[in-house]
This record gives C-alpha cells, sequence and structure tokens, in this order.
C-alpha cells in the first residue's frame, strides 16, 4: 500500500473562529457537518484539514520538558532504525527509557490524591514505576501466534558465512 495523502484533523474550540482564522491565511472553507456544525474542513491547493470542536487531539496539555522528551525518544527511534537497517542494533539509553518510563507512570496516576496514597501503601515499592501501571487485557481475545525470528545480522558489505 502506497499513501498519496494525510488529512490532519485539528482539535478546535469554535469551528466558525477556525473558518475565519484559516480565510486570513488564504485558506478556503471546504465543508461543514452538522446542526449546528461541529466537524468541517479548510483546504488550499489540494490540501486539506478537517477541524473538529473538541474532539480530535487535544489543546494547551503539552509542556516544554514532555515535548523535549519525546523530540529525544522520537531522534532515538530514527537512530535505532537506521542501526537496524546498517544490520546491527544496541539499546536506547537507560535514562531516555527511564525518563519515558517515568511520563507514562505521570499519565496514568490516579487524579484522587487520596486514592493514590491508598494505592501506595498496597503497592511493592521494589517494583519499577513501569512495572506498576495496569493494563486491562483482553481475556476473550485469541492468543498470539508465536514466531521464531531468528536473524543473523551481519553489518552490510560483510562476507556471509559460509555453509557445508
Amino acid at each position: 500500500m502506497i499513501a498519496h495523502g494525510l488529512t490532519p484533523i485539528l482539535n478546535v474550540s469554535d469551528l466558525g473562529q477556525s473558518f475565519d482564522w484559516f480565510a486570513k491565511l488564504g485558506w478556503r472553507k471546504c465543508w461543514d457537518w452538522g446542526d449546528p456544525p461541529r466537524f468541517g474542513a479548510v483546504g488550499s491547493g489540494t490540501c486539506e484539514i478537517f477541524l473538529c470542536v473538541d474532539g480530535q487531539g487535544s489543546r494547551g496539555r503539552g509542556d516544554a520538558p514532555t515535548a523535549e522528551l519525546f523530540t529525544q525518544v522520537a531522534d532515538e527511534i530514527r537512530r535505532l532504525l537506521h542501526q537496524f537497517a546498517a544490520g546491527f542494533l544496541r539499546s536506547a539509553p537507560e535514562d531516555l527509557l527511564q525518563q519515558l518510563r517515568a511520563w507514562l507512570a505521570s499519565q496514568c496516576a490516579p487524579a484522587d490524591p487520596a486514592s493514590a496514597a491508598a494505592d501506595d501503601t498496597e503497592s511493592d515499592s521494589s517494583l519499577d514505576t513501569a512495572a506498576q501501571i495496569d493494563i486491562p487485557v483482553d481475556s476473550a481475545a485469541e492468543p498470539a501466534q508465536q514466531v521464531d525470528l531468528t536473524l543473523d545480522l551481519q553489518p552490510i558489505g560483510a562476507t556471509p558465512p559460509h555453509s557445508g
């Protein structure tokens, strides 16, 4: 499958004001939907951006440290993919993994501090942060089939071992 386009969906608080804002940039209103309209699109040339009132993504919840963390994670993923393509792979830096675990734990923390304190008294403090996160499992789901992915990775240009 080859993708020939991508349409982002922006979370907006007011569809009419968003149409007006994009019009100032030279974009046109393509369509809107609903009564009152809560979904629509603006376009410029062959490009479109969907606009959804309070329904997609989030606004104003990020911060600079989180943006920096995810930029570092994206850079590390790119490095790992390049290394894999070159025939070798090293582990991601432990400090980056710890930062990502801490961020994940902060996103999964209970909103009620009293319930968080009760949970802390019941949990095993020897577990690392990531291990304390409960992830629901669909017990009705089919078990995943295990596949042996044993690979003989060598740097590009290396002479393959001769068998026989």
